[in-house]
């Protein structure tokens, strides 16, 4: 139930979000919407910042979920870009808003539970300090969710397909080789 009520919440919001600012959206406007008393949006979110938190890890854990039963890296990035367009009002006004750094955790999340992922699957065969392969998950992760928040903040409007494929072209393979030396072998 408690779930449910969260999602009436979250669905509320987002409606509001298609044709209002965010930040004339009130807790009191999403209630009503919501069919739920003030309080009950308080007892499930501190404030609206914390509900447009809970939207975007609740639906990027789904993404991570649905990336495990994929092949590759470029695939789970399609769906969290694929997400990012289905939702593209909202999002775009979030990005553009105080509540920028929730979209942003999105894509970071997303992204580099993608990228560990690969090292687990394709690479555990190399060894690295676990140090190191933080350095390299952030390092690719930052430069990826760097090259999403430019599409966010130019709203979307360039083809993810390209950005995915340049994308691509800068990490094959670099993985590996970055992983190869962090572990002393030849590249």
């Amino acid at each position: 139930m408690a779930d449910e009520t969260k999602i009436a919440i979250a669905d509320s919001f987002r409606i509001l979000a298609q044709s209002n600012s965010l930040s004339k959206i009130t807790v009191q406007e999403i209630a009503k919407k919501a069919g739920v008393s003030r309080h009950t949006f308080y007892y499930h979110f501190r404030d609206i910042y914390a509900l447009t938190e809970w939207i975007f890890e609740s639906e990027g854990s789904q993404v991570i979920a649905d990336y495990k039963k994929l092949n590759n890296w470029k695939e789970g990035l399609e769906r969290a870009c694929r997400y990012a367009l289905d939702n593209r009002v909202l999002v775009i006004r979030i990005y553009h808003s105080d509540y920028q750094k929730n979209i942003i955790m999105f894509f970071q999340n997303v992204i580099k539970s993608i990228i560990s992922n690969i090292i687990e699957m394709e690479f555990s065969h190399i060894i690295v300090k676990p140090k190191e392969k933080e350095i390299l998950l952030d390092f690719y992760t930052f430069g990826c969710v760097g090259i999403l928040c430019n599409w966010l903040s130019n709203n979307m409007e360039e083809d993810y397909h390209m950005i995915l494929d340049k994308l691509h072209t800068i990490i094959h393979g670099s993985v590996k080789d970055v992983l190869l030396r962090f572990s002393g072998e030849k590249v």
